[in-house]
């Protein structure tokens, strides 16, 4: 399903977060603001409404993102679901659940420095206290809105693991924010209209990313985005992956930013 603006979701978002009720775990640092609401209690519910809020204008570049499941023999993902638990510190954000039988930890941490830069780092760890290795697909999706417009983002590949998006007008045709969306090593990006991609991760069917730009690239749109990790977890051990969300203020180099990708990494290890 392709819808083609916000508006004609509002009905659909309002059942799908139905088991999401949001709540207020918010970070700050430097001056920047990340924001998420309750896990979803319902497998094919969205995720949770999230804010990312720039330091150096405010203007929010995120409206969702969370992580969705496909574990074993499964035929179709569902999102990490709560309730769960929530635990707060000066270092970060992190929730805590069990899902067809692995054990889910999930951590927030926001780094906000000079110049208006900022970066929000999340990972995904899953432990296997069982006796046989499971197989799981994993995927993080993002719906980034650059400079608080979601109708007009352009996507380009900064660099292998890492996404670049910009903004076609932005406020007030202004282009103060570029952010890169980056992943540990291993993982296939996928990028689309922001209703099919979200809708790809939330229906009854499976789906794998296919590291694709075609008919996007020169396209401003509503622009969501997500990477899949393969991978197995083994018996009485665990895997970690992560991504980063980069707000670079403009002009200025995604460079700097894309060495951020080495803070994230795959790793497995038994206990």
């Amino acid at each position: 399903m392709t819808l083609s603006t916000r508006s004609s979701f509002g009905a659909a978002l309002i059942l799908a977060l139905a088991g999401s009720a949001l709540g207020g775990q918010t970070l700050t640092s430097g001056g920047a603001t990340y924001s998420t609401g309750a896990a979803p209690t319902a497998p094919g519910a969205w995720g949770p409404a999230s804010d990312l809020l720039a330091p150096s204008t405010g203007t929010d570049q995120l409206y969702q993102d969370w992580w969705w499941l496909r574990v074993g023999s499964a035929t179709r993902e569902s999102a990490l679901m709560g309730p769960g638990t929530w635990t707060s510190s000066p270092s970060g954000l992190a929730f805590d659940t069990t899902q067809s039988g692995l054990d889910a930890h999930v951590t927030w941490q926001l780094n906000g420095g000079a110049g208006g830069l900022a970066t929000l780092i999340g990972q995904l760890r899953l432990s296997n206290r069982g006796s046989s290795p499971v197989q799981v697909s994993a995927f993080h999706y993002a719906d980034i809105d650059v400079n608080g417009s979601w109708y007009d983002d352009l996507a380009s590949v900064a660099a292998p693991g890492a996404l670049r998006f910009t903004d076609a007008g932005g406020p007030s045709g202004q282009q103060p924010y570029t952010l890169v969306y980056s992943a540990s090593p291993g993982a296939t990006f996928g990028v689309g209209e922001m209703g099919s991609l979200i809708t790809s991760l939330t229906d009854s069917s499976s789906t794998n990313f296919n590291g694709s730009l075609a008919g996007l690239s020169g396209s401003p749109n509503d622009l969501a985005a997500g990477w899949q990790w393969n991978f197995s977890v083994p018996a009485g051990g665990e895997v970690i992956i992560g991504y980063s969300l980069a707000m670079i203020p403009s002009p200025g180099s995604a460079g700097a930013v894309l060495g951020l990708a080495g803070l994230l990494c795959l790793r497995r290890r038994r206990w």
